[in-house]
């Protein structure tokens, strides 16, 4: 759906997650119910303060999607540690160990 961001119109955006790069088997994380569009997403490795504004030439979330993937539980994972909004952890729906994109 579009929205506006700052003045800018812009696309709802998603993460999907695969089992590898040679099996085109794609799944849409999903976010805990009562989760918020714009919501920031936390994990226990993150004791920050987040910067309050991203400069794109950076090309942050690019640098870090490497160390994105699934565990056991189906969680979400930045280097091993769960990630999560407010409402709780962010899930794949059936693939471990998956990378995320």
């Amino acid at each position: 759906y579009q929205r506006r961001v700052r003045g800018a119109s812009g696309a709802k955006e998603c993460c999907c997650v695969r089992r590898t790069r040679s099996i085109p088997w794609w799944e849409v994380i999903s976010v805990p119910e009562g989760s918020r569009p714009g919501e920031r997403i936390t994990g226990d490795m993150f004791t920050e303060t987040p910067d309050q504004q991203l400069n794109p030439k950076k090309k942050i979330f690019e640098k870090v999607q490497v160390d994105l993937t699934t565990n056991s539980k189906l969680e979400v994972t930045y280097k091993g540690e769960q990630l999560k909004t407010s409402s709780g952890p962010i899930l794949a729906g059936s693939l471990v160990g998956a990378i995320v994109r």
